[in-house]
């Protein structure tokens, strides 16, 4: 089984460095993006905090759903940072061969996003960018038996209800960043001195787009692609 695991991980690696699904035209790379703190947010505008996968050594709470895993060599982790749970009441758990991503809040526990063949869910960011005063929690994740690819999800509070974007980053990972004040998704590279499916770190490198408010629904706004040279324009689906 463990040699099926870093056979998983290598072939994702591998196929992160065969090619891109989004082309930009003129964007630049931010440097030194700021990842794992608090961005403070600026006068009426809504507080943007990202985060990645930050484990602990033990499951506090190891008798949980399982959320269809192999219990007999799938070990459950806390991928939380502590005060993201104290102040949000969110947490986040990972596994560390299915890479089952789910969320335990107010006392259910939520899939997020689709896990088998790559990553499972990988990087997050809380935020209430509709308004309606109960945060969202933003969440990027990988899967994809042959054909590697990253998505975005959305855990909505309000609702209690986990939606999808419909954009998928073809054989490479995202990560979710916050820049004044602006949810905005980058092309990710994986350090390669820290490859483990609960403890992983990203490194972003071209801007893809941003998540943006149009005074109805949070949308992902893609940049260039492939087949447009205008924005495309994505919305949460089940």
């Amino acid at each position: 089984m463990k040699n099926k695991t870093l056979s998983l991980v290598f072939a994702a690696v591998f196929l992160a460095g065969c090619a891109n699904h989004v082309t930009r035209y003129g964007d630049s790379i931010t440097e030194n993006v700021a990842l794992n703190v608090n961005i403070a947010a600026y006068p009426d505008q809504t507080e943007i905090v990202t985060f990645q996968l930050t484990p602990s050594e033990t499951d506090d709470d190891p008798d949980a759903q399982d959320c269809d895993s192999e219990p007999e060599y799938d070990i459950r982790y806390n991928v939380t940072p502590p005060d993201i749970t104290e102040k949000y009441g969110m947490t986040i758990y990972k596994y560390n061969k299915s890479c089952a991503s789910i969320l335990f809040y107010d006392g259910e526990y939520y899939t997020l996003g689709t896990f088998f063949g790559g990553f499972g869910a990988d990087s997050f960011a809380i935020a209430d960018l509709n308004g309606d005063d109960c945060e969202e929690l933003y969440f990027t994740f990988s899967w994809g038996s042959g054909i590697h690819r990253s998505q975005i999800g959305c855990f909505d509070t309000a609702e209690k209800q986990v939606l999808e974007y419909g954009f998928s980053n073809y054989f490479s990972e995202m990560v979710l960043t916050a820049e004044d004040n602006r949810l905005l998704v980058y092309d990710a590279d994986l350090d390669y001195e820290k490859i483990s499916f609960v403890d992983m770190n990203l490194i972003p490198t071209e801007k893809i787009g941003e998540l943006v408010f149009d005074g109805k629904e949070v949308l992902l706004q893609i940049d260039e692609t492939d087949e447009s040279f205008s924005p495309v324009i994505f919305s949460l689906t089940d």
